[in-house]
């Protein structure tokens, strides 16, 4: 198959992220509401719009950029992710599923109950600002990484 057939499964696995633009676009203002104090991952995409997809040694190789339903560089969020990180990820990742990830998150605020940090959270969204709003949109390219 070679070189043909690595580029189309990973110009599919992009052309998916990108088809769920609308989901993604969703996730940051519900990880806030998902989250509870100290979780990173949920802080992570509500406070920059990235979600987290690619891990490797601890670090993240890629985000999907909640904006645009990009897969982008770990270490470079305005770049693409590069193929070989693509390629990885699009064996069986369920974090590329933007739908899959919204139902889980949502089933974890459906069943939180009495909301014990209702004032973390409130001031979490007063921090991040607009990215607390759905649908999320990019308001600059510093995605807040440093």
């Amino acid at each position: 198959m070679g070189d043909r057939g690595d580029r189309g499964r990973i110009d599919a696995v992009r052309a998916f992220c990108r088809a769920q633009k609308p989901y993604w676009q969703q996730l940051p203002a519900l990880a806030i509401e998902a989250a509870e104090p100290g979780e990173e991952m949920l802080e992570l995409v509500a406070g920059t719009g990235l979600w987290p997809v690619g891990l490797d040694d601890n670090l993240y190789s890629a985000y999907v950029d909640c904006a645009t339903g990009e897969i982008v560089d770990g270490e470079d969020p305005s770049q693409p992710a590069p193929d070989d990180v693509v390629a990885r990820l699009g064996r069986a990742n369920s974090y590329l599923d933007a739908r899959r990830v919204i139902a889980e998150l949502s089933e974890r605020v459906a069943h939180r109950g009495n909301d014990k940090n209702a004032a973390w959270r409130a001031d979490v969204k007063a921090a991040i600002g607009e990215s607390a709003k759905a649908p999320y949109v990019r308001t600059d390219n510093s995605f807040g990484l440093d």
